[in-house]
């Protein structure tokens, strides 16, 4: 079984998709070209894994759903037809490493990915607006003086 403490980071099915389309999802036969894209995904998100080979140790079945287990990997989904349907796919790791985005990287995506709250009569709610004009405030500061960490901003 996966050693030391677990821990798995999971990608479903769709997300095996977004990564690689030929991947055969609805057809699992082996595990290695599923865990070549999802290594190079976690390293670059700077997670550590296991440097073992992968090896098969079991076979779990519950309630008509199926998991592989693997030294470092499960793989969850149910058989149809003699094949095996990917749900999704867990891969062990030791930790994650240090982020490699300053503050203003970090600002800047969730700027990018915030929303405007819409009251009843979809008006944009004052504090969500506020919200985004201090975001902005911060974003705009910290390029005008060339710092990328929240803490050089302040001092």
């Amino acid at each position: 079984m996966i050693k030391g403490k677990l821990k798995i980071n999971w990608f479903k099915a769709d997300d095996l998709i977004r990564m690689d389309n030929t991947l055969p999802v609805s057809d699992f036969v082996k595990l290695e070209p599923f865990y070549d894209v999802c290594e190079e995904y976690m390293h670059s998100l700077g997670y550590v894994l296991w440097d073992d080979d992968i090896v098969f140790e079991e076979e779990y079945t519950d309630k008509g759903y199926h998991e592989l287990r693997y030294n470092c990997a499960v793989v969850r989904g149910v058989k149809r037809k003699d094949k095996f349907i990917i749900n999704e796919l867990g891969i062990a790791y030791y930790h994650i490493m240090g982020s490699k985005l300053t503050d203003l990287d970090k600002l800047v995506h969730a700027r990018n990915n915030l929303r405007v709250f819409l009251d009843g009569d979809m008006r944009p709610q004052e504090d969500s607006v506020q919200a985004m004009r201090y975001l902005d405030e911060y974003i705009k500061k910290m390029r005008e003086l060339g710092v990328e960490n929240i803490k050089q901003l302040l001092s």
